[in-house]
């Protein structure tokens, strides 16, 4: 679940106001008995956020499955351990993470009484695996749209550049970057108590205002899972649009059969990562776009105790894409749908 959705500010902190619609702070937590009207209110939010957490559990469990079958399709298939698949696989396995461990953690707080009940270690591991997942999903679409480009631009030149070796180097680098720039989550992570309640959230307030630290980080994340990755893509994109509509025709309509295969395969392929992208930035985007303009600049809110439609919708798009990114490759993925059918249907290969 996104970290803004139900009870939860933009640093995906937990919020204090559980039993009642009226005010409260990061800081103090209020008991005040709530007014007929707030009750009504507090019950329409709480309908409404439980339908979200329970669709929100479903498309994670859905998400587990498929993924856990794409990485088993990769591990137990040599002819599915290819180089671009290296970039699937990590994709997948970011997905896992986010849909097994941090999606049914961070909901589960919902429905506890306490709220958080997990201790620090696993307060600092579930944001941290938000920040790591994010950030690895959003470096292995970018490093599946760099290598389509390279396959199709210069398919030769591609072919004795690349090794899956050197692939697991890069991808393990990734993951490594991943850490780094989520070293802040880990950093300031904290469980708090209010009243008789706790909450895991992010404290900052030793390194900066907590006003000033949230737009920060809501600035760093629209420019960095979405601008940055948007800059590189588009132009990666359009080269390589123009390079399979307007480029050589031996390069991308070989004369031999055999060279011919082998580009409509090269082609799939790329036509595959191609959707996975776009599905990738239509999931993502709006939801850093909602958050920094109502969150980071504070120019839109909704009446205290209701749920934004806008929000819930966008955090539930981007929940999309952890499950649908398998189901995108079976569709897509001519070899990994001949493969997942074995599995389904056989149990073996």
């Amino acid at each position: 679940m996104p970290e803004m959705n139900a009870s939860l500010d933009p640093s995906g902190d937990f919020l204090t106001n559980w039993t009642s619609v009226s005010t409260t702070n990061s800081s103090n937590f209020t008991t005040e008995i709530p007014s007929t009207d707030a009750v009504t209110v507090a019950h329409d939010t709480l309908s409404t956020e439980t339908i979200s957490i329970f669709v929100e559990l479903i498309l994670a469990a859905i998400g587990i499955i498929a993924n856990s079958l794409v990485i088993y399709v990769i591990a137990r298939y040599r002819e599915m351990r290819t180089v671009p698949n290296v970039f699937v696989l990590n994709l997948a396995l970011a997905d896992l993470l986010y849909c097994c461990e941090f999606v049914p953690i961070w909901n589960a707080q919902y429905f506890l009484p306490n709220k958080w009940i997990f201790g620090q270690a696993m307060c600092t591991i579930t944001r941290a695996l938000y920040g790591i997942c994010g950030n690895a999903s959003i470096l292995f679409v970018i490093a599946m749209s760099i290598e389509r480009y390279q396959a199709v631009a210069d398919p030769i030149g591609h072919h004795q550049r690349s090794s899956k070796k050197r692939t697991w180097l890069i991808s393990a680098g990734l993951w490594m970057v991943s850490v780094i720039f989520s070293i802040h989550i880990i950093a300031f992570s904290k469980v708090e108590t209010y009243g008789t309640h706790k909450g895991c959230k992010s404290d900052p307030t030793s390194v900066a205002p907590y006003e000033d630290y949230m737009k920060g980080i809501l600035i760093y994340r629209f420019v960095a899972w979405c601008i940055l990755p948007l800059s590189i893509l588009v132009p990666c994109y359009s080269r390589l649009y123009y390079k399979l509509h307007h480029g050589d025709h031996d390069v991308i309509q070989a004369d031999s059969s055999a060279a011919g295969s082998t580009a409509k395969s090269r082609n799939r392929v790329t036509r595959m990562v191609t959707v996975v992208v776009a599905v990738f930035t239509v999931s993502w985007m709006p939801l850093h776009i909602v958050y920094l303009v109502k969150y980071g600049f504070h120019l839109y809110s909704v009446p205290e105790g209701h749920h934004d439609p806008l929000e819930l919708f966008v955090a539930m798009l981007s929940s999309t894409n952890p499950m649908i990114n398998p189901f995108l490759y079976a569709l897509l993925g001519d070899k990994f749908r001949i493969y997942m059918k074995k599995v389904l249907c056989c149990g073996r290969g």
